[in-house]
């Protein structure tokens, strides 16, 4: 099912859905990173918008 972009509560907005692909693109570019490691984030820690966004710090950092 597509992603309602017309409703956005605090629930959408605390997750990144790897099946959408304007939401994997938008955090690639905004942590530097290809749509493809994104994806891979998300298998490995799941879709938690602030696992994710540590998880990116860190690998910036290296």
């Amino acid at each position: 099912m597509a992603d309602d972009k017309t409703f956005v509560a605090g629930q959408d907005r605390a997750r990144v859905a790897a099946e959408e692909e304007y939401q994997v693109a938008a955090f690639a570019r905004r942590h530097g990173m290809s749509p493809d490691e994104v994806i891979e984030m998300i298998e490995r820690i799941g879709n938690d918008r602030d696992a994710l966004e540590r998880e990116a710090a860190k690998l910036r950092r290296h």
